[in-house]
């Protein structure tokens, strides 16, 4: 958890700055939806997929990459409004379903546990995660290669 003020707004100028440097993350892809929305990973060079998050004129969230796919022990940075939360639904990759922030971010790093929680003979894993602000929720995508 980030304890002062001016460390978040440090990981958010950081982030800012990386996002636009390397073209937010977005690899070559599109996910499967059918409204052509990015696939993005992590920026290059690091072990950070970061995932903005907006809202348009009525006040749904939007993101910047539909699908993150992050490995096991990288880490996906949510950046966005003052108060929003991150909701897995179904499954989770992590302890807990449920991220709330009322500072802008939201910090989670991929467990290694996440190999032994879903013991299969697969090499990735998607999970349905929520955005919700306010009401409104938008539906994304993470896959974890294991």
């Amino acid at each position: 958890m980030i304890r002062s003020k001016t460390m978040r707004i440090g990981l958010l100028a950081c982030v800012s700055v990386l996002t636009l440097m390397t073209g937010c993350a977005t690899v070559k892809g599109t996910s499967s939806g059918t409204n052509n929305a990015p696939v993005g990973g992590t920026l290059a060079g690091t072990d950070t997929a970061p995932v903005r998050i907006s809202l348009d004129k009525e006040g749904m969230p939007q993101v910047d990459i539909e699908t993150v796919v992050v490995k096991v022990g990288q880490r996906v940075v949510f950046v966005g409004p003052t108060e929003f939360t991150i909701n897995f639904p179904e499954d989770t990759p992590f302890d807990r379903q449920k991220f709330e922030t009322g500072d802008a971010v939201i910090n989670l790093v991929i467990p290694q546990r996440v190999k032994r929680k879903f013991q299969q003979n697969i090499q990735e894993i998607k999970f349905k995660y929520d955005v919700i602000v306010g009401d409104k929720v938008l539906d994304p995508h993470m896959i974890v290669i294991l």
